[in-house]
C-alpha cells in the first residue's frame, strides 16, 4: 500500500514567529536545515534550587524592545542535552519545551537556550521542527505573515 502523501507549507529562509507560553511575539527566526534543532536567545540562564526541586530561571529580552525590559521565566521542566554549535564544538544547553505559533498555529517544540546576542536572528528553526511539516523556499521569507494577513483580509 502506498503511503499518504502529506502536503507540506512552504516556509520562507525567514519567518516571523511567536511563543505565545512566554509572551514573545514577533521574533525573526531563521530557517535553518543545517541545524538540528530549535534554539531561542536568552539573556542568561541559571539553575537554582526552590523547596528542594531545581528549576531554571531564564531571562529574555526581546530584540525589537527598545526599552530592553527584561522577561523573566522560572520553569521546572528542563533538561540538559550536549550540542554541537556552528562552529562545531560541543557544548551543554539548557532545552525547554514551549510552543511555536507559525501560519495560525501552535506546535510543542524544543528549543536549546543560548546567547544568540552577536546574531541577525534571536531564533533558529532546525530540522528536527521542519521535518513532515514545511518545505524550505530560500527565495521567499515571511510567509507565515503573508498566509495571517490574507486570512484577515479575506475572513477566512
Amino acid at each position: 500500500m502506498a503511503k499518504k502523501q502529506v502536503l507540506k507549507q512552504t516556509i520562507g529562509r525567514a519567518e516571523s514567529v511567536d511563543l505565545p507560553d512566554i509572551g514573545l511575539n514577533g521574533l525573526e527566526a531563521k530557517v535553518d536545515t543545517g541545524a538540528y534543532s530549535c534554539s531561542i536567545h536568552c539573556h542568561s540562564v541559571e539553575k537554582i534550587e526552590k523547596e528542594g526541586k531545581e528549576f531554571i530561571r531564564v531571562t529574555f529580552i526581546h530584540p525589537a524592545d527598545k526599552s530592553k525590559k527584561e522577561k523573566v521565566i522560572i520553569l521546572d521542566t528542563f533538561s540538559v542535552k550536549r550540542i554541537k554549535n556552528s562552529f562545531g564544538h560541543s557544548e551543554k544547553r539548557f532545552m525547554i519545551k514551549t510552543n511555536l505559533e507559525i501560519f495560525g498555529k501552535k506546535y510543542f517544540t524544543e528549543f536549546s537556550l543560548s546567547n544568540r546576542e552577536n546574531l541577525r536572528f534571536p531564533l533558529l528553526v532546525g530540522r528536527k521542527f521542519l521535518k513532515a511539516r514545511f518545505v524550505v523556499d530560500v527565495s521567499k521569507y515571511n510567509q507565515s505573515l503573508k498566509f495571517i494577513k490574507r486570512k484577515k483580509k479575506y475572513n477566512l
